[in-house]
């Protein structure tokens, strides 16, 4: 499976959903691209572009080292969101509130063979996005 593909799907994914109105919503899914990257490569590095700290990482660093450990790496890992909306919102700081589901996700082990995770239902999340020097990050997902 080709990289730019699972790339094209995640963006496809996160900015055309009927949730992504509002900027920081849209912030959000440029956010989950960088994510699937992550995934993609069994790396947890792109992480460091998508949360503001390691704490708020930990979870997807865990994630990504599960698989890892088991030869195996995420692909796909688009975010459907069916809303988003702008809960609170102060200079540098933004509170959404979220309903997304995972898009198709494959975990492909060395050989290159995948298995499709099943399918996700959807979940309500608090995302609270923080702007930093460069860019902005999530900075807890509850």
């Amino acid at each position: 499976m080709a990289t730019w593909w699972i790339t094209l799907t995640a963006v496809l994914s996160t900015l055309l959903g009927p949730g992504d109105t509002h900027a920081a919503c849209r912030t959000l899914g440029a956010l989950d691209v960088r994510r699937a990257e992550a995934f993609a490569g069994a790396t947890s590095a792109p992480l460091r572009k998508v949360y503001v700290d390691e704490r708020a990482a930990e979870p997807d660093r865990a994630l990504v080292r599960d698989y890892r450990g088991r030869g195996m790496r995420l692909v796909g890992m688009s975010m459907v969101r069916t809303s988003c909306e702008a809960a609170a919102e102060r200079p540098g700081r933004v509170r959404l509130q979220v309903v997304e589901t995972l898009g198709p996700t494959w975990a492909v082990d060395r050989t290159g063979q995948a298995t499709a995770l099943p399918k996700d239902r959807p979940t309500r999340r608090v995302v609270t996005l923080v702007e930093v020097r460069d860019g902005w990050r999530v900075a807890r997902v509850r």
